[in-house]
């Protein structure tokens, strides 16, 4: 970017390059936006129950009021380690503007400001830190995939074990030739996203439950269901039935005195990624497993013809 703005603007300039506010003024037609992005128009607002937090280049959590993932446990309490800042874009009219004038030749007053010193390009930003007043900034470009690993590390902090929803439960045990249905409680949130920032660059992550697995501990093959599977309750509650459910399955022998079967519900979560740049891809499947004993008896008849 040329600036004809005179000796003290590019002063100023030169200033802000080094780390330095430029300016005190308040920026003329801002957009809306907190932190370089979250809201902008044009990039959808996380949700409610997206773990939003600010990295330093070295992947360290910094800046006031951010909420660390909680492991599926409740958020921990916020980490008050600095300023909690805004940050928007400067369009090169809106630095003319509050630099009281200048020409910008052959440049777009839309486009972002920007300033080169030798083979480094920096990004001119309005930043206002904890209320005060807007300060012009430059500052060097974040690659969003840097991000990533941040984004990619909550997200997959905040996965939750099953709950499984079992008919017979477990607490009853089963019987022979008595079908099983198989089902997990959703967890909440559903998908689970987490947001890394740093300055206008961010990279989020969601990991969605798209099935579970089931290993009834008898030896048999995994059962693998789409989802949640399916809760008896869902269909009828007082259904009688020995067939198994969509998501089941049916002992054909009883477990070892004292020795129950040990079952295993995994939940299967599909994880993906997209950044501030429009890129986006697959980070592939977590699984997390809960195993508990399950007692499988013989259904005992007396008498006969």
């Amino acid at each position: 970017m040329r600036l004809a703005t005179g000796i003290g603007v590019l002063a100023a300039l030169l200033i802000a390059a080094a780390g330095l506010p430029a300016q005190a003024q308040e920026p003329p037609d801002l957009a809306d936006s907190i932190n370089g992005g979250v809201g902008d128009e044009g990039d959808p607002a996380p949700s409610v129950d997206t773990d939003i937090f600010t990295v330093e280049a070295g992947g360290g959590v910094v800046g006031a009021g951010v909420q660390l993932p909680g492991g599926g446990e409740e958020p921990s309490e916020p980490v008050d380690t600095g300023p909690r800042c805004e940050r928007r874009e400067a369009t090169i009219g809106s630095i003319i503007t509050s630099t009281a004038g200048g020409e910008v030749a052959g440049t777009d007053p839309n486009a972002q400001g920007s300033i080169t010193f030798g083979t480094v390009t920096l990004l001119a930003f309005w930043e206002r830190c904890d209320g005060g007043t807007w300060e012009l900034v430059y500052v060097e470009p974040v690659d969003p995939l840097d991000l990533l690993p941040d984004a990619e590390r909550a997200a997959r902090e905040r996965l939750t074990v099953p709950s499984p929803n079992i008919n017979p439960d477990s607490a009853l045990g089963g019987f022979v030739n008595l079908g099983l249905w198989f089902a997990v409680d959703e967890p909440v949130p559903n998908p689970v996203v987490a947001r890394a920032e740093l300055r206008s660059a961010w990279a989020e992550v969601s990991g969605a439950l798209i099935g579970i697995e089931v290993d009834p501990g008898s030896g048999d093959p995994l059962v693998v269901c789409d989802g949640l599977g399916v809760p008896i309750e869902a269909v009828d509650p007082s259904l009688e039935t020995a067939e198994q459910g969509p998501c089941g399955y049916t002992y054909t022998s009883s477990s070892p005195d004292d020795a129950p079967f040990q079952m295993t519900v995994t939940n299967v979560y599909e994880l993906s990624w997209r950044t501030s740049d429009g890129r986006s891809g697959e980070l592939g499947q977590d699984r997390l497993s809960v195993t508990f004993d399950y007692d499988v008896d013989e259904i005992q008849t007396v008498g006969g013809p």
